[in-house]
This record gives C-alpha cells, sequence and structure tokens, in this order.
C-alpha cells in the first residue's frame, strides 16, 4: 500500500494533464479574445465610421486577467505543495470561467449604456451560454481536485492539530 501511496504523489497523471490544459487553454482563449477583439474593432471602424475604444479595452482586459489568473493558479500548484494551492486552485477556476464572464458582460453591457455611440447590444444567449460553460468547467475541475487521489497525495491536507497550532502557536 505504501507503494502505490508513492506512486501517487508529484504532478503527473491525470494532475498535470489537468495543469497542462489549464495553461493551454488559457493561452488559445487569451489569444482568441486578443483576436476577436482586434477583428471586431477593425470591422465597426470600417462598417460604422466609429472606433469603439471602450469595448476593445475591455475586451483587452477581460483577456489579461485571465492569463494573469492562469498562470498564479499554474505557478502555485506547480510550486507550493500545499493543500493552500488546492483553495487557491478552486477558487482561481470559479472566477476565471464564472467570475469573468460575468464581469464581461456586465462592463460590456454598461459601456454599450454609456457610450450609446456604439450600436451594439450584448447577447443574452451568449451570455448564458458562457455561463453555463463555465460552470461546468469549473464544476468539474472543483470535483476532480476534491476527489483525486494524486492530488490528495500531492497536496496534504492540515491535520486539525496542526490546524489549531497554526491558529494559537
Amino acid at each position: 500500500m505504501a507503494d502505490a501511496d508513492h506512486k501517487l504523489r508529484g504532478i503527473g497523471g491525470w494532475l498535470a494533464v489537468f495543469l497542462a490544459l489549464l495553461g493551454l487553454i488559457a493561452a488559445i482563449q487569451a489569444y482568441a479574445l486578443f483576436q476577436g477583439v482586434s477583428y471586431w474593432f477593425s470591422r465597426q471602424s470600417e462598417a460604422l465610421g466609429i472606433i469603439p475604444l471602450p469595448l476593445v479595452a475591455e475586451g483587452w482586459l477581460i483577456a489579461a486577467a485571465r492569463i494573469a489568473i492562469a498562470l498564479v493558479i499554474l505557478r502555485r500548484m506547480i510550486h507550493v505543495r500545499r493543500w493552500s494551492s488546492v483553495r487557491l486552485c478552486i477558487a482561481g477556476l470559479w472566477t476565471y470561467y464564472v467570475g469573468l464572464a460575468l464581469v464581461d458582460a456586465i462592463a460590456a453591457a454598461a459601456i454599450v449604456m454609456v457610450w450609446r455611440e456604439i450600436p451594439v447590444r450584448p447577447d443574452l444567449w451568449l451570455v448564458g451560454s458562457a455561463l453555463s460553460k463555465g460552470c461546468l468547467i469549473a464544476f468539474s475541475g472543483t470535483w476532480y481536485l476534491l476527489r483525486s487521489r494524486r492530488v490528495a497525495g500531492t497536496y496534504p491536507r492540515p491535520s486539525e492539530s496542526d490546524a489549531l497550532r497554526e491558529v494559537f502557536g
């Protein structure tokens, strides 16, 4: 049994796949957001004669936030082997997939309402789709991180006595 526990320690197996996908998806999504915002920017400025800079800046900020969150999660999960890293990763997943989708929708709607010369309206179907996809991905990642034996072996949970000692010295 000790040999089986030893094999499930460290970053490998599905945990390595999970972290690689998180980094890869973040890079691809950020690239797609940058390209999409740039393409949309050029099409709107040609067709309407306006430059929707607030929406472009908002899109770039969301993409930059996605990159930053993914890099923080990856760095922490790779370098800090404590249960607090798993908690940070779970919070980061929900922020990355659900929180930023909400911020994006609310910010885009606010920008369109404030700058009335931008003749674009947010599509609620796309917002709902992004939120439901984000909830599904964040829930799946959370479930994996909480149920995986490799995660439990790599990032040990503190015992109750350790937690009391940390709080009360």
